[in-house]
């Protein structure tokens, strides 16, 4: 704290100031973490409905079928047939 002479008492309103940057700061670090709880809730949630959003998944077998095909022809090359 500055102002105030080495070993001398600061004044009340400086404490006081003090402790209220204190506290905002300790406040600020829990909203953080509460945050941060929450997205990880979120995510956890999204995890937890996995097997739902894989069983209503629909694969379109042609389609796969359809983008092998044109890797393959990219790996050949014009060359190849």
């Amino acid at each position: 704290m500055t102002g105030t002479p080495r070993g001398a008492v600061p004044p009340v309103e400086e404490q006081l100031a003090e402790i209220v940057r204190e506290a905002e700061a300790r406040v600020a670090e829990l909203r953080r973490q509460l945050e941060q709880r929450r997205l990880e809730a979120a995510q956890h949630a999204e995890v937890d409905r996995l097997a739902e959003h894989l069983a209503q998944a629909t694969v379109r077998w042609p389609e796969v079928r359809g983008f092998f095909d044109d890797v393959l022809d990219e790996l050949r090359g014009p060359d190849l047939p």
